[in-house]
């Protein structure tokens, strides 16, 4: 009887216990939210972000006014590839303000309002953009996580982003900076790296350079070694780009908040082929026809050099500069790329060609294969300007046996120099 009695407490203590867990969980499970509102005190002025810079219209100061700004964010730090700046904008411009945190993106999400105290705060105007941080004694440094509180209050639950402004490489203007924008119709230069790489450093962050159809200026799309996308590839084709633009003196440079700020490429499009000839012939291979001269590689200029002209002597050339074989049965929209420039010569005058063939060897003379010239594509015009060829389409040639030949061919007279770099084959990689 007395055992039994001890087990009924037993399993009464139990119930307790559990009872009592349980509310606690259910306290954690459900904290209280309350919306958050700010009003600013009377005297104080609110001022627009354009208003604010343009009190400090070069150098930098320290804001002694009852002055406000208020603004939606639009940078994230969850990705990794933004560190202790919180980028804010209203409908006149954008402003970058330096934090000493992290994890901004849980008190600071992308879509929230926040109202800035700007007294006792320093804004500068640097290298073409502008910043708000705390006065540090060589210029501007992170306001002090203990301060953070006292300078920035948070307004409503956080909304949607701000619609981006839509823009193109020749409507870019000093309104943009520090504000969310889109740009529409864009390549990468890098297209096939990945997006940072530790080796290619520049402030932290590995530049890569993309550019739309409407201007050949590059913009510089910087990514950070910590952000969880450093790894991920730059997708091939054209598609869009959304981020933060920003400004270091007269380069335009860009920020992602994550990889899927980079979207409406081609699915599937791969590298087939990349061989920029920078320090080396890399996997293709030279064959000299005719001629003492052949293709070199030139790694001042990063590229593969030909010319008919040596020591004062014009001679008779035919020299041919040969990819590896090429496997094109699984892709399709496959296109061809490189750049080509030139000097001496008459541009245009045939003694650069660009060929292909399904036959060849890859050992022997060229000219025991069939070899047909593409239609269609762009050479240099001449005083060693680097011309893109354009799209070259190969998606009529198939088979596991694909050969590019650039054939150099001249005379004794009007010897031309050529130069050749970042050949790439690409194409959609069809589904097995």
């Amino acid at each position: 009887m007395k055992t039994f009695g001890i087990k009924i407490i037993g399993i009464f203590m139990l119930m307790a216990i559990l009872g009592l867990n349980s509310c606690i969980k259910d306290d954690f499970e459900k904290p209280p939210f309350t919306e958050p509102h700010f009003t600013m005190a009377v005297g104080d002025t609110l001022l627009t972000i354009a208003d604010l810079k343009a009190n400090v219209v070069s150098g930098s100061a320290v804001i002694s006014h009852n002055w406000y700004i208020k603004g939606i964010v639009v940078s994230s730090d969850q990705a990794g590839n933004y560190y202790k700046d919180l980028v804010i904008q209203d409908s006149t411009g954008g402003l970058d303000i330096r934090l000493e945190n992290g994890y901004l993106y849980n008190n600071y999400p992308i879509g929230q309002l926040i109202y800035v105290k700007c007294n006792g705060l320093y804004l500068s105007n640097a290298n073409g953009s502008y910043n708000l941080g705390y006065k540090g004694e060589a210029g501007l440094v992170t306001i002090p996580e203990i301060l953070i509180k006292s300078y920035l209050f948070r307004d409503k639950f956080p909304g949607p982003e701000p619609t981006p402004d839509t823009l193109t490489s020749v409507t870019l203007t000093d309104q943009y900076i520090n504000k969310l924008v889109v740009f529409n119709n864009i390549s990468f230069a890098d297209a096939g790296s990945v997006y940072a790489d530790p080796l290619n450093l520049l402030g932290g962050m590995t530049p890569r350079n993309f550019s739309d159809n409407m201007s050949a200026t590059p913009i510089i799309l910087r990514s950070s070694t910590y952000a969880n996308f450093k790894n991920s590839i730059l997708p091939l084709g054209s598609g869009s780009i959304k981020g933060i633009l920003t400004r270091y003196n007269t380069s335009w440079q860009f920020m992602i908040r994550e990889v899927d700020d980079v979207y409406g490429f081609p699915v599937g499009l791969k590298i087939i082929l990349r061989e920029s000839f920078a320090t080396a012939i890399g996997s293709f291979m030279q064959y000299s026809v005719e001629g003492p001269q052949f293709w070199v590689n030139d790694p001042q200029y990063a590229c593969m050099k030909m010319s008919g002209y040596e020591g004062g002597n014009y001679t008779a050339n035919e020299d041919w500069l040969i990819s590896p074989k090429l496997d094109l049965t699984s892709y399709t929209n496959t296109i061809l790329n490189f750049q080509s420039a030139m000097k001496y010569g008459t541009a245009g005058d045939g003694t650069l060609k660009v060929f292909y063939s399904t036959d060849y060897d890859g050992v022997g003379n060229p000219n025991d294969a069939s070899w047909t010239e593409f239609p269609s594509y762009n050479l240099s015009t001449g005083n060693f300007t680097f011309t893109p060829s354009g799209d070259i389409d190969l998606s009529a040639i198939g088979g596991s046996k694909v050969y590019i030949g650039f054939k150099y061919q001249c005379g004794t007279t009007g010897v031309p120099t050529w130069e050749v770099k970042n050949v790439i084959v690409k194409g959609q990689q069809s589904k097995k």
